[in-house]
């Protein structure tokens, strides 16, 4: 409000670091006064009333022009929703200032923020990351390389760039790359996707999935998944409104019960959200898995959304079958991919969403939203190396041999592996060393092995966690031999 003869001022208390709360003092504000200073008493710290042209006051808190706002950490004397009088508050304007006497201290609660995710904290993949960093272990938790991508990458990006690929480019994706894909899917998978439209580029598979199930999923919709699941997935599906259904991947092979999955199907499931190869287990989807699909989808009006960005890591002689290689369900499937996996360029964040062109458009209306368009320096090298080796046999039998080395490398130790058909997690049964929950042992490795591992309890939502944990073997072969002597220096305490 501004400062005027015979008006009255309202200063509002924020709190921006502790407890949340509001003071509001109001006063005549005397004619021809155009400022007010506002000092620091003990712990409670002011920031200032600005005059005429004023935009900002200290702890980044950005006002309007001739507002007053006071930033007050130190207001503890909360006590309902009304305001109510406190002479004891130390919130106090300058002692000189005429004013000084007349400021009583006026308080009530912040509006609570209604979190959209109350129950959903910071990811377990930052967090051991933060925790590998903070005691100087190995990270064999979160699923990135530890070593650099090929150089001639990088120097595509980089010539992209100098040739002046620098701006926005179309929402869909440079459409160099969306060509390649679309040539790419139907070499390998049979299916042949009009690139003009219905394939869609976002930032990462990440994006990609979010940007689907807010585009697909409505208030009241449930979307059927499969735990232990990705921890992307639910929370994209409780923001747009749905309610997440889960169908139990069982300990120690981890294949889908199908009989279950039908049993959770109602009238309300808007989606069948699945993954292949599958993070966290590394397991496959079968011939009889997409035959048993595609029967149940006979049944209902539901759509499938199928996580496969471990694409071309699968071992042993396997082949992933993606969803859009069955006729009957790709008609009604959302494919989402990515690069990072396969070209080691995690952190670069370009994925694509494959469907038929309906379903795309929706994706698109909410794309365009979300990052609206991805990187076109980047996006045309990946045309490049996509075009010139459309099946990346070759980063399956790499990630095979770092499997393998691995494996070897436990032989011996109280760990015992389950089998991997693809990513590159590898999950071990640690129960001959302790009856520690997953992420109490977890937490122990990191802290007295100085290593980081993944438990699979975040993965879970309806289960209890068997004695299980993830380790990305996307590592360099020196990260392997000094992490797995660290494992198998362990010995059972109970």
């Amino acid at each position: 409000m501004p400062l005027a003869h015979e008006s009255h001022v309202s200063a509002l208390s924020v709190n921006v670091a502790g407890r949340p709360s509001v003071a509001r003092h109001d006063y005549p504000a005397p004619a021809g006064d155009r400022h007010l200073a506002i000092q620091t008493v003990g712990s409670v710290h002011h920031g200032a009333v600005l005059g005429p042209g004023a935009s900002s006051v200290s702890d980044n808190v950005v006002v309007r022009e001739n507002d007053i706002l006071i930033v007050d950490r130190g207001c503890h004397h909360v006590q309902d929703q009304n305001w109510h009088r406190d002479e004891s508050c130390n919130a106090r304007t300058d002692r000189n200032h005429p004013w000084a006497p007349t400021l009583p201290c006026y308080c009530r609660p912040v509006r609570s923020l209604g979190s959209k995710l109350p129950s959903t904290g910071v990811s377990v993949f930052a967090e051991m990351t933060r925790l590998a960093n903070e005691h100087g272990a190995i990270n064999l938790s979160q699923g990135f390389p530890d070593f650099e991508c090929a150089p001639t990458l990088v120097e595509a990006v980089a010539q992209r760039m100098r040739e002046g690929h620098n701006q926005y480019v179309s929402m869909l994706g440079v459409s160099e790359l969306r060509q390649a894909l679309a040539t790419k899917i139907e070499r390998l998978y049979g299916h042949r996707y009009d690139p003009a439209t219905e394939i869609t580029i976002t930032a990462g598979a990440t994006e990609g999935l979010f940007s689907t199930l807010m585009a697909l999923v409505h208030p009241g919709d449930e979307v059927v998944m499969f735990e232990p699941a990705y921890d992307a997935y639910a929370p994209a599906v409780q923001l747009a409104g749905g309610t997440p259904v889960f169908a139990t991947l069982r300990f120690p092979d981890y294949r889908i019960d199908w009989d279950e999955v039908r049993a959770l199907v109602t009238p309300r499931t808007r989606v069948m959200l699945i993954n292949s190869p599958h993070n966290p287990t590394g397991t496959l989807l079968t011939g009889d898995d997409l035959r048993a699909l595609a029967r149940l989808l006979e049944e209902t009006d539901a759509l499938v959304v199928a996580d496969e960005v471990y694409e071309h890591i699968v071992f042993d002689g396997k082949r992933h079958l993606s969803v859009c290689g069955h006729p009957a369900i790709a008609a009604r499937a959302v494919v989402v991919s990515s690069f990072g996996k396969t070209y080691h360029t995690t952190g670069w964040k370009v994925g694509y969403c494959s469907a038929p062109a309906p379903i795309s458009a929706e994706i698109q209306r909410v794309h365009q939203f979300v990052t609206f368009s991805v990187n076109g320096a980047v996006q045309l090298a990946y045309a490049d190396v996509v075009a010139a080796d459309p099946e990346s046999r070759e980063v399956g039998r790499f990630y095979q041999q770092k499997r393998d080395r691995f494996l070897a490398l436990l032989a011996g130790s109280a760990f015992r592996p389950l089998a991997c058909q693809g990513t590159f997690f590898q999950l071990v049964d640690y129960s001959a060393l302790t009856r520690e929950g997953d992420a109490d042992f977890a937490m122990r490795l990191v802290r007295t092995q100085g290593l980081a591992a993944i438990p699979l309890s975040p993965f879970l939502y309806t289960t209890a966690s068997d004695q299980v944990l993830r380790f990305c073997f996307a590592k360099r072969d020196q990260t392997l031999v000094e992490a797995a002597e660290r494992l198998c220096a362990l010995t059972p305490i109970d």
